[in-house]
């Protein structure tokens, strides 16, 4: 989720990601007390209707907006990620 750091963006239109990010991880019990990436981070498992579990990650870089694709960068050249893309799209 992307947003910028510290309490003036706290509640800003600039930190609306930060803010799913957190209610996401809140929602699947996964903390983000690790800091990775430059940023805050938090592994877990995510139940999917009718389908196995999915492992997730969920990452708030610690950057401004503007500077957060390196910390992005950082975390998916680290992780196994793998993208799918939603069916009908």
């Amino acid at each position: 989720g992307l947003g910028n750091p510290g309490p003036r963006y706290a509640r800003t239109r600039h930190n609306v990601g930060f803010r799913v990010a957190e209610c996401f991880a809140q929602r699947h019990a996964i903390e983000l007390a690790s800091q990775r990436f430059g940023g805050s981070f938090g592994r877990g498992r995510v139940a999917m209707a009718g389908g196995a579990p999915l492992d997730v990650g969920v990452l708030e870089p610690q950057d401004f907006m503007d500077p957060s694709g390196g910390t992005l960068a950082l975390a998916l050249s680290k992780l196994p990620v793998r993208i799918e893309r939603p069916s009908g799209l």
